[in-house]
C-alpha cells in the first residue's frame, strides 16, 4: 500500500481473494501430482515438496522489488500457487509413516510444528527485518532464508522415506504394537 499507492480496500480484496485461490488450486493440484509421483516411488511425494519450497522464489523476488501492482498480483499468484504444492504433500508422507491409527495424531504433531514455525515465527520474522532494516519488502524477502534449508530437508527426507515406510511395522512392533492386523 504504501510503496505501489494501493487503497487498503484493493490490497484486502485482491491479495487476500488472490491467496485464497491460489492456496486452493496449489494443495489440489499438488496433491494430485504428488499423488502420481508417489505411485513412482515411496518419496515421490518429497518432489512437490521440494519444489514447493525452490519454485517460488524468483517469483518472490520479482513480487517484492516490482514498482507495478499487477506484477505483485501475478507474481504473488504464481508464488503462493506453488508454495502451496508443499502442505497436503507433506501431511500425507507423514502418515505414510505411521500405522492407520496413528495418523491423526501425527497429522496433528505435524501442523502444531509447522503453524508454530511458519504461522508464528515467520510474520514475527518478517516484520522484525522489516522494521530494522525500514523495509517490509526486505523483510518479506529475508524469509527466503529458509529455501535451503527446506530444500535440504526435503532431499534427506526423499532418501530416508522409502526405507522408513518399508519399516513402519517393525518399528512398531519393536515400540510395543499390540495387533498390526
Amino acid at each position: 500500500m504504501r510503496d505501489l499507492g494501493i487503497s487498503p480496500a484493493e490490497a484486502g480484496l485482491i491479495l487476500g481473494g488472490q491467496g485464497a485461490l491460489s492456496g486452493f488450486l496449489g494443495v489440489t493440484v499438488g496433491g494430485i501430482l504428488g499423488d502420481r509421483l508417489r505411485a513412482r516411488h515411496p518419496g515421490g511425494r518429497l518432489i512437490m515438496v521440494a519444489l514447493g519450497a525452490v519454485l517460488p522464489v524468483p517469483f518472490m523476488a520479482i513480487a517484492f522489488t516490482t514498482d507495478t501492482p499487477i506484477v505483485l498480483y501475478v507474481c504473488l499468484f504464481i508464488a503462493q500457487f506453488t508454495a502451496s504444492w508443499a502442505l497436503g504433500n507433506s501431511a500425507a508422507t507423514t502418515q505414510d509413516l505411521v500405522l492407520p491409527r496413528m495418523r491423526g495424531a501425527a497429522t496433528a504433531t505435524y501442523f502444531i510444528g509447522t503453524t508454530l514455525l511458519g504461522l508464528a515465527l515467520g510474520p514475527y520474522l518478517a516484520g522484525r527485518v522489516s522494521t530494522l532494516t525500514g523495509s517490509l519488502s526486505t523483510g518479506m524477502l529475508s524469509l527466503l532464508v529458509t529455501v535451503p534449508i527446506t530444500l535440504g530437508a526435503a532431499i534427506a527426507a526423499f532418501k530416508l522415506v522409502p526405507a522408513a515406510e518399508a519399516s513402519r511395522e517393525a518399528r512398531a512392533r519393536a515400540a510395543g504394537e499390540p495387533d498390526l492386523a
